[in-house]
């Protein structure tokens, strides 16, 4: 906090209750995420750009008290397991001018430069750049598995994690003891947090930030009571796909995310934590959705995004009472046709690196397995893939 106060020049960071979740979370860090110091020295570069944020965008909420004004309207949520084509969903719907997202430079820092006048580059637009360079260089394996562009709209997750009371904290470092205290727990106080700052970021977008949101985090999957308690208005899109072939995907995911840290990962002591995670979650999800049936939740199958997204598009804009104009298809087509799967690489995964079978899978997954497959079909077994 002194450093981001000296480079941030300011002092004030509002509600302090971050503190003592930011102490909890690295406590767990420091004893269960198996950082050597350097990486703990990264770690606290990456806490201090989140804590400069944190001040800059007080500090305009002092200066500006209509931030707190700002009406969030009617924002699509794209949510499912992670490796479930949440990614190019999100990127496809944000191809549509009448919404808008966030992009990857604007997640990485959601507060202005100081001394940026309109008109000129957005600074935060090179830091970002900068910042994808660096995982390039440190983990081409990670942009492999989860192709990233400074400009493409990206998951909320990397905004939520910065107010340290989330699943979400436990992605980038292994800390099962913060996962136990908040798996399970309300979300609403770091979807609150995450409202606030969609606030803060339309009110810097003036009337361009009108626009309905698009978007996406697998953070929403279990949380659909707190989702909809915040954001009334919200449309929520479920993607699913075979477990089978989600789950080892998402190991990887993981793997490298956290490989940027620390190479001491136990593998099958991965796979079982993620495991566990899942099957939870997707359990109290499909408790939550049941009980809701608020004719808000819309399902798309992964084959759908994958080979056709277009019938399936149409399908959720008719679901919120809208129309897909052709102009917005053909955006949406032209996005896809320029950004193919795999811009960096085949993604390869496997069950058995993780010290997994098909069988734990479907036994943890069964509830969801029956569900989606009686209810949407094309739920079949596979147990590698790319």
């Amino acid at each position: 906090m002194a450093a981001a106060s000296e480079q941030a020049g300011l002092d004030d960071f509002g509600d302090l209750g971050f503190v003592q979740r930011c102490a909890w979370w690295l406590q767990c860090v420091a004893s269960e995420a198996h950082l050597d110091a350097a990486a703990f020295d990264r770690l606290g570069m990456v806490i201090v750009g989140w804590l400069i944020n944190r001040l800059r965008w007080v500090d305009d909420l002092k200066k500006h008290p209509e931030i707190n004004d700002e009406i969030v309207r009617a924002p699509v949520f794209v949510t499912g397991m992670p490796r479930t084509g949440t990614t190019k969903l999100q990127r496809v719907l944000a191809a549509d001018p009448a919404v808008q997202s966030l992009p990857f430079w604007q997640i990485l820092n959601y507060a202005p430069v100081p001394g940026h006048r309109a008109g000129e580059p957005d600074p935060r637009i090179a830091i970002g750049s900068g910042y994808i360079d660096l995982i390039a260089q440190h983990s081409a394996d990670f942009l492999t598995a989860h192709p990233a562009f400074v400009d493409a709209p990206e998951e909320e997750s990397f905004v939520i994690e910065t107010d340290f009371q989330s699943q979400a904290n436990c992605t980038r470092l292994r800390a099962p003891s913060f996962w136990q205290r908040v798996n399970g727990n309300p979300d609403r106080e770091s979807l609150a947090y995450f409202k606030q700052i969609l606030q803060y970021i339309q009110w810097q977008r003036g009337a361009e930030g009108q626009r309905p949101w698009v978007l996406k985090s697998p953070l929403h999957i279990g949380n659909l009571d707190s989702l909809f308690e915040v954001f009334p208005d919200a449309v929520v899109v479920h993607t699913y796909r075979d477990p089978l072939v989600a789950l080892p995907s998402s190991c990887r995911i993981v793997e490298v995310f956290r490989h940027l840290l620390t190479h001491d990962i136990d593998l099958a002591e991965l796979g079982a934590e993620q495991l566990i995670w899942w099957s939870q979650i997707l359990n109290r999800h499909l408790e939550q959705r049941d009980r809701l049936n608020n004719g808000r939740i819309f399902d798309i199958c992964y084959d759908d995004i994958h080979h056709d997204v277009i019938p399936a598009v149409r399908d959720l804009y008719a679901n919120s009472g809208r129309s897909l104009d052709e102009s917005v298809a053909k955006a949406m087509l032209a996005w896809e046709a320029s950004n193919p799967q795999h811009p960096f690489g085949q993604h390869r995964y496997s069950l058995e690196r993780y010290g997994l079978t098909a069988e734990q899978l479907q036994s943890a997954f069964s509830a969801y397995i029956k569900q989606c497959g009686e209810r949407f079909g094309r739920i079949g077994v596979k147990t590698s893939g790319a």
